[in-house]
């Protein structure tokens, strides 16, 4: 995978890990791309502390895309930068 196909970060909140937001260029959309970002981070973040849950603000649009990687809503949705988000959530014990 090309290093400009994309991105996702994982974050250290102390008590559970936070993805950040997950990025891919335009090219490397339905191919997988992000789907592979998503499982390299919940894996590298799991191998440092599997005991902790994950969580993320998904664009309530991609709510089933999260959800394929054990991901639930959390709580209501939001309007941030006028699109509608849901607060998502994924047990440390989940399978990618």
């Amino acid at each position: 995978m090309a290093r400009s196909s994309g991105r996702c970060a994982c974050f250290d909140e102390g008590e559970e890990w936070r993805i950040g937001r997950v990025v891919t260029s335009a090219a490397a959309r339905g191919r997988g791309v992000g789907a592979d970002l998503m499982r390299r981070a919940i894996h590298d973040a799991a191998a440092r502390d599997a005991s902790r849950p994950f969580v993320l603000d998904a664009q309530e649009h991609l709510a089933d895309w999260y959800g394929r990687f054990g991901f639930v809503s959390a709580g209501p949705s939001y309007i941030e930068d006028r699109i509608p988000h849901v607060p998502m959530a994924r047990p440390a014990e989940a399978e990618v």
